[in-house]
Parts: structure tokens; C-alpha cells; sequence
């Protein structure tokens, strides 16, 4: 970087320049001679760590805060610290479509043609410590005052032979103050990143310091000896507070202090066409807006909503975002096309693609699945997949692992605790009379769960009658029915 605006700094005060072998060897005109005490100028730039050489007599390091690099910028003081650049229209408004289109279609395409500002602020960041370092911060800014980092590619095609103005130029100061404001915080966020890089580069140079310093004194203390202990005391105190002050010292100056200043902006006018595109899909239909600088005939800040890299054609997902085909999957569920960035994958189970509004996920894995592989618990109405359900081995019905611990499940648990119940509704069974049971209930949100243990004199065990479930829906349809014991084993074998 440093080398290109040499070679550009040169050239446009008329030296001639020549690159030769990672150095500029610059041939100035007259009027820079006495500036820079010399007719030409060996110019050497850092190299990286490792490949450093030393320097002849006539050679000039050129980094920041050098001799050379110091009244290159003096030259420089009160030039171009404001410019106004209005680019040309290279590019014609074309009618067809600036995008290819995937699965949408146009339905109505507005266009209109205006010049655009744009802002761009050029900062100077110097960080001083026990060593200045400077470095040059530029910030692109759009007329709503949001980042356009293409500026700088802009202003690097542009020619001056383009520039055609009439007479002075106005630029009005409230939008441009506004504009340096938002800036200046962006160039602060940039130099607050690098700080604590800056200062794991300091710590090192300030520990080796510290360490000379504490080593000589403790040398200095050692050597103490007037031949009165009191003495030798007095000195050595004196000692241990010249170091605490040398130490003070030291970190005043690896303390890094930063300053960032103003140094010049310009504001540029560029032809934009901007397109409003009413699309449609098979189920929306969407408006977009895309701008096309009619410069560089780029299209401007118009990248995909999931991977946010720019598109070469248009997909609309249809909850309302532009994406790259290859961002959007067809839910099987809806049958819409969802980009990934709304939330779109495949069931965990069938494999079948399910978008964000479709999709179901287990209250115990959390795996993404369809909603034809996910059940709501009946008991605790949790949404449960396949691998975390249990059939209840008394009522015959499916629950989530956690009601249904154990094998049985908490309504029948329930039921089987119910005190007998007095008159009972049950639908008509055939093969089953209710009189001849003794009937307890519980319910949960879909299933009403009846209990009947057989009537049996009381000289026989409650055990030999056997058990009768009943399964009900809320509607009293009913779901399922069986018996359970002895009683069900002996008519087993007669059938």
C-alpha cells in the first residue's frame, strides 16, 4: 500500500519514477529538490520479519513517521482536503432484466435513472507509544449513510480527463456533518479492533525494559557497601525509589495513546438506474429493488440473504428474500420454496424436507422433523418423535417416554388409584357387560381410561376375576378395549 502511493504521490508531481527490484528509484523535478535535499531518491519499504537487510547511504526507508514520508505529506498539506467527483454514465439504461430470474416471474418493471451521492471520509490513525506507528483509514459511504466499500474501487478506475464541471460546485453542509459523524464512529470501531494487537506488541518491549531496569538496580543494591549499615540503608532506599520512578516512566511511555484525525473527503455523484421488480411466484407475489451503478455496471449491495455473497440471478424465497437457487430448498410439506436462512432441512426421520412453519421438533432431541413424525403427548400435550414415545401396556396407547416410564402410563396409573366409581356410561361393547365390574377412571386431553375389576363373592380372590380396560375418546367413541388377568387367559384357550 505504502509503495503504491509513493509511486502515485511522484508521478503526479512529474518525477519519474522506476521500479526496480522492491524499490522505487524517483527522478525529481526541480521544484522538489530543495524539498527533499536531493535529485533522486532510493526509496526502500518494509519488508516482512526475516528478510530485512541494512540500508546503503543513499537508500530511504519509506514507512510512517519517516523523514521522506513526513514531507511527502507536507507537500500534500491543503490539497485535496475536499473534492467533489461527478462519474460519468459509462454503462446505457438497458429495458431487460439486470438479473436472470429462477423460479419467479416479472410481472411489471419500473425503472428510473438518478445521480446518487456517495461520501467518501479519508482518516489519519497515529498510535504513539515507545514507537509511532500511522496508518490511513478511508470510509465509503452511501447517501442513506451505510457502508460502500466499492467507492474505493471506483476511485481507483477513475480518470481525470473524465471530469467535466461547468463552474464552482455546493455541497450542503448539514447532510455532509451528519455523514462525517457516522465516519468518524465507523473509523473509531476500525482503530478499537487493532488496539489490543497494538498492545500484545508493546507488552513484550515493556517486560524486556522492565527487566534491564529491575536487574541493573538490583546490581546497583548489591553492590552498596559505605561500611555503615545505616548508611547502606539510606542508599539502597534511594535506589528502590529511583527504579519505582524509572519504572513510571517506562509505563508512561509504552502507554499507547491513539488519536484519530480528519484529513480530507469527497463526495461523489454517480448515475444509478433503479429497478422496482414486481415478481411472482406460485404462491406471492414480491416486489424487489435493485439499483445499477451505470459506471462500473455493477449491480449495487444486492447479495443473498442466507451466505450475504452477491447473486448472478434472482431466487425469491417466499417468505420475502432474494437468494441464490442453490440457498432454498422446496418444502414437501407446503409446497413453498424457503431459503435457508428462514429455516429449512430435511426430517431427521423420512428424510422428507420440511420449512421453518412446517416443521416439528421433539420436546427430548430436538431434532428437526416433519410434522407427520411428531405427536403431541396426551398426558403432558409435549410434542414427542418416534424414538421417545412408549405404548402403554394396560390402555394400549401412545405416549411420550417420560408419561409412559415404566410401561404403563400415567393415566392408567391414575385410574388404577381412583376410588370405584358409582354409575358408569361406557359405549355398548359386544361380549362385554359393564354390571359385572367395578369401574375407576381417569382422563387426560384425548382419552377418557376405564378400569373394571369383576364382581366376585367374597370368598374368592380378586385376582381370579380378571380386568377390563376401556379406552374412549372425547367425542365417547370407542378407541380401544381388552381384558387383562386370568380371566382373558382361560377365554384364550376355549377360543
Amino acid at each position: 500500500m505504502m509503495k503504491s502511493f509513493a509511486e502515485a504521490f511522484f508521478q503526479y508531481f512529474g518525477a519519474r519514477v522506476q521500479v526496480e527490484a522492491g524499490e522505487l528509484v524517483v527522478d525529481l523535478p526541480p521544484e522538489l529538490d530543495e524539498v527533499f535535499g536531493k535529485e533522486r531518491l532510493y526509496l526502500v519499504f518494509p519488508q516482512a520479519e526475516g528478510q530485512g537487510r541494512e540500508l546503503s547511504p543513499h537508500e530511504d526507508l519509506l514507512v510512517y513517521g519517516s523523514r521522506i514520508f513526513d514531507r511527502m505529506l507536507g507537500l500534500l498539506a491543503g490539497r485535496g482536503e475536499a473534492a467533489y467527483l461527478p462519474f460519468p454514465q459509462r454503462v446505457s439504461v438497458e429495458q431487460h432484466l439486470p438479473l436472470p430470474l429462477h423460479n419467479c416471474r416479472l410481472l411489471e418493471n419500473e425503472i428510473g435513472v438518478r445521480q446518487d451521492q456517495f461520501y467518501i471520509f479519508n482518516f489519519r490513525a497515529s498510535y504513539l507509544s515507545d514507537e509511532k506507528l500511522e496508518r490511513f483509514i478511508a470510509i465509503g459511504l452511501d447517501h442513506e449513510g451505510r457502508p460502500a466499500p466499492d467507492t474505493q474501487q471506483m476511485l481507483a478506475q477513475f480518470e481525470a480527463q473524465e471530469l467535466a464541471l461547468d463552474g464552482p460546485v455546493s455541497v450542503k453542509t448539514r447532510p455532509l456533518d451528519q455523514m462525517l459523524e457516522i465516519a468518524g464512529e465507523m473509523a473509531r470501531q476500525q482503530v478499537s479492533a487493532e488496539v489490543a494487537e497494538l498492545e500484545a506488541v508493546i507488552k513484550p518491549r515493556l517486560e524486556k525494559v522492565l527487566l534491564r531496569l529491575s536487574s541493573y538496580y538490583r546490581r546497583l543494591s548489591d553492590e552498596v557497601n559505605t561500611g555503615d549499615p545505616g548508611q547502606d540503608e539510606t542508599v539502597r532506599a534511594e535506589l528502590q525509589q529511583e527504579l519505582k520512578l524509572k519504572i513510571a516512566e517506562e509505563l508512561e511511555r509504552h502507554r499507547l495513546r491513539v488519536t484519530i484525525e480528519p484529513i480530507s473527503y469527497a463526495v461523489a455523484v454517480i448515475p444509478f438506474a433503479h429497478y422496482r421488480l414486481r415478481l411472482a411466484t406460485p404462491n406471492t407475489e414480491q416486489e424487489i429493488d435493485l439499483a445499477r451503478n451505470l459506471y462500473t455496471g455493477q449491480i449495487e449491495q444486492f447479495s443473498c440473504f442466507y451466505c450475504r455473497q452477491p447473486l448472478d440471478h434472482l431466487a425469491l424465497c417466499e417468505r420475502a428474500h432474494p437468494v441464490h437457487a442453490h440457498c432454498l430448498e422446496h418444502c414437501r410439506q407446503c409446497g413453498r420454496d424457503i431459503c435457508r436462512g428462514c429455516g429449512i432441512q430435511s426430517c431427521a426421520i423420512c428424510q422428507a424436507v420440511a420449512c421453518v412453519d412446517c416443521r416439528a421438533a421433539c420436546n427430548y432431541c430436538e431434532r428437526w422433523l416433519c410434522a407427520q413424525h411428531v405427536q403431541s403427548c396426551a398426558i403432558c400435550d409435549q410434542p414427542y418423535c418416534s424414538d421417545h414415545g412408549l405404548r402403554c401396556r394396560r390402555c394400549n396407547q401412545n405416549y411420550c417416554h417420560k408419561c409412559g416410564a415404566g410401561g404403563e402410563c400415567l393415566t392408567c396409573r391414575q385410574a388404577l388409584a381412583a376410588p370405584p366409581l358409582e354409575v358408569v356410561n361406557l359405549p355398548a361393547i359386544a361380549g362385554l357387560r359393564p354390571e359385572q365390574y367395578r369401574w375407576r377412571q381417569a382422563e387426560n386431553k384425548l382419552y377418557v381410561v376405564y378400569l373394571g375389576q369383576r364382581r366376585l363373592p367374597s370368598f374368592i380372590p380378586a385376582w381370579l376375576g380378571g380386568q377390563v380396560v376401556v379406552v374412549v375418546n372425547r367425542a365417547g367413541e370407542l378407541v380401544y378395549w381388552d381384558r387383562h388377568g386370568l380371566l382373558k387367559r382361560i377365554l384364550e384357550r376355549r377360543m
